[in-house]
């Protein structure tokens, strides 16, 4: 090879390195961002239907990037292990798809379909080319760290920016405390809108800003400095007024004393004690308002209790004749509507339990394939219990995952879900299989 030939081969390898650095930052920036464009519309009585609708987002044109630059620098062999973890997770991708073909809405089945096969694409690009897993933790943590200080922000003047400024900002969903169905908490009768950063629902804030946590304190076991970005992501969480958010907040810190009981590294207690003192001093300040949540005689939170009564009860009706097979990916709003015809478009939406709508949607097939998966998890993170008792602590993001998808459906339905299920994923298999920075032992 000549010169000319060798300094062009190595300009271009230069090039596809810094545009996959840059993709693979932006990927995990941008996975709590609800930026989106509508690929195909649709409307029930004339309103707005989001389950039937269809969307392209930011996050995944940067993903479908990142995988073509992969592979047009000529990627060596793919590497497709633990197979007891990627197995079960390519049957359900295949399931999903297969599913088209009882379907009613096909369009939404094989929507939901690529995305799945996208990020399972990411996924294998993760556990393949990720080095260290600060190349994932941080760019995650800021991501979710800016949406923690933007979701004070709403918090603390009572409204969106955008809301409160008349100008669309960004992505951010126009909020306005006094409108009825807008998430807020009623204390001695003034609504105080609830935090949501970029989403469309406090309750998904709540839950990522808890896996945020999570991920904050794994990054702060290499990087001091990551553990002040703690406060902000817990007091959002707060703020968020997410009870189930909330408790996997509790879950995290019960995980983060266990882990500090444990191994007696004084990293880990700065970490717990940021959280404690964040969490109670936020606590403290907002006390009305959190006790607002547990209060079963404002009308606000019985009405919330009601609708998932009767979403869980609807559930039931609606899907005991299919659920070996389910309804289809994405497909159970769609199907509701031709079951229950004489609501409202918000009436028709996933009951709020992610585990249910998997069955509902994907049948037992389908669930069995899920339950495998978390099966391969655990052996995983069983061994890596055994032999690197410290990485145990990557669990933290999918626990979160996990324990939210008991009382809602958007770690399933939603966009920010499913991207935070497959990092959830590949950061387990990473902390087992990459090779970390040092710890510092005198942290």
């Amino acid at each position: 090879m000549t010169n000319a030939l060798k300094a062009g081969s190595l300009l271009r390898t230069g090039w596809l390195e810094t545009a996959e650095s840059l993709l693979l930052w932006l990927g995990l920036f941008l996975l709590p961002w609800q930026w989106r464009t509508s690929v195909v519309t649709a409307s029930l009585g004339g309103a707005f239907f989001e389950y039937g609708s269809i969307f392209l987002y930011a996050s995944d044109i940067v993903v479908a990037l990142l995988l073509i630059v992969w592979l047009a620098g000529g990627t060596k062999k793919i590497k497709l292990a633990p197979q007891g973890v990627l197995v079960p997770l390519g049957l359900l991708i295949v399931w999903m798809g297969l599913s088209i073909i009882w379907a009613q809405d096909r369009e939404v089945v094989l929507t939901t379909f690529l995305h799945w096969a996208l990020w399972g694409g990411w996924l294998l690009y993760l556990i393949n080319r990720v080095k260290n897993l600060e190349q994932i933790l941080w760019p995650l943590v800021w991501g979710l760290a800016f949406q923690a200080i933007w979701g004070v922000g709403q918090f603390v003047l009572n409204g969106s920016f955008s809301f409160l400024t008349n100008v669309d900002i960004f992505t951010e969903p126009n909020l306005n405390p006094a409108v009825s169905g807008v998430p807020v908490v009623i204390v001695d009768g003034l609504r105080q809108l609830r935090a949501h950063g970029m989403l469309p629902h406090a309750n998904i804030f709540g839950g990522l800003m808890a896996a945020g946590v999570g991920a904050a304190v794994y990054l702060g076991c290499f990087n001091k400095n990551a553990r002040w970005l703690i406060a902000p992501l817990a007091i959002a969480g707060i703020l968020s007024f997410s009870r189930s958010g909330w408790l996997a907040l509790v879950l995290v810190g019960i995980a983060i004393l266990g882990m500090v009981i444990w191994t007696k590294r004084r990293v880990l207690v700065s970490s717990l004690v940021v959280l404690a003192v964040s969490v109670v001093v936020v606590g403290l300040w907002q006390a009305p308002a959190v006790m607002s949540r547990f209060d079963m005689t404002q009308s606000l939170e019985q009405r919330s209790w009601d609708e998932r009564v009767e979403g869980l009860q609807v559930w039931q009706e609606v899907t005991g004749g299919v659920l070996l097979t389910g309804v289809g990916a994405g497909n159970y709003p769609v199907y509701l509507v031709r079951q229950v015809s004489d609501q409202p478009s918000w009436w028709y939406q996933p009951v709020h339990n992610a585990y249910l709508v998997m069955l509902g949607e994907l049948g037992w097939v389908g669930l069995a394939l899920f339950v495998s998966l978390i099966l391969g998890m655990m052996t995983l993170q069983w061994k890596m219990l055994k032999q690197k008792s410290w990485c145990w602590l990557s669990v933290v993001p999918l626990a979160v995952w996990l324990v939210v998808g008991f009382f809602d459906h958007w770690p399933v339905v939603l966009h920010q879900g499913a991207m935070l299920l497959f990092v959830a994923v590949a950061l387990i298999i990473l902390s087992f299989n990459v090779s970390l920075k040092e710890i510092n032992k005198e942290g």
